[in-house]
């Protein structure tokens, strides 16, 4: 009967013990996650930027042919 609480036992501290390794897995899960979505909204950002620079360099181009050239 002793044994059989302590076999009891032993199951109950395994169970909590595979639980809470895999809720600290979900935690760096969940983490790297975070970490990736982060790093795509930053090269978004960056990528925006560089469009907007690539567009203003290009109408500064246009109007500057526009001037040289009398209508």
């Amino acid at each position: 009967m002793f044994e059989g609480k302590e076999k009891r036992y032993e199951l109950i501290q395994e169970l909590r013990s595979t639980h809470a390794l895999q809720e600290a897995g979900q935690v760096d899960k969940r983490n790297e996650r975070q970490a990736v979505l982060s790093l795509q909204r930053q090269r978004r950002l960056d990528q925006h930027k560089v469009r907007q620079n690539q567009q203003g360099e290009i109408e500064e181009r246009h109007q500057t042919v526009l001037f040289q050239y009398p209508l």
